[in-house]
């Protein structure tokens, strides 16, 4: 009997999201923040506003992901439709 590669576990939930969120916030802060004041005119409170909205959808959609992953992962690489 041959043994089945099974796929080893790295990373918890808690880091993997972490280093998502951290990642995408890193690397577009820099290069959009003015372009997104030209876009709000110049408030930095509207400015504001719209990037903790941005980043309120990515943690959400991010959350689904990694719950679908690890759904997909523990029950055997079976396709789950949840």
């Amino acid at each position: 009997m041959e043994k089945e590669k099974l796929m080893e576990k790295r990373y918890g939930l808690p880091t993997a999201l972490s280093m998502v969120v951290g990642i995408a916030i890193g690397s577009g802060i820099f290069f959009k923040a003015v372009k997104l004041l030209n876009l709000t005119h110049g408030s930095m409170k509207d400015a504001l506003l719209v990037i903790g909205a941005v980043g309120v959808i990515c943690v959400v959609f991010m959350r689904d992901i990694f719950i679908g992953l690890h759904i997909y992962i523990n029950v055997g690489s079976n396709l789950v439709i949840i």
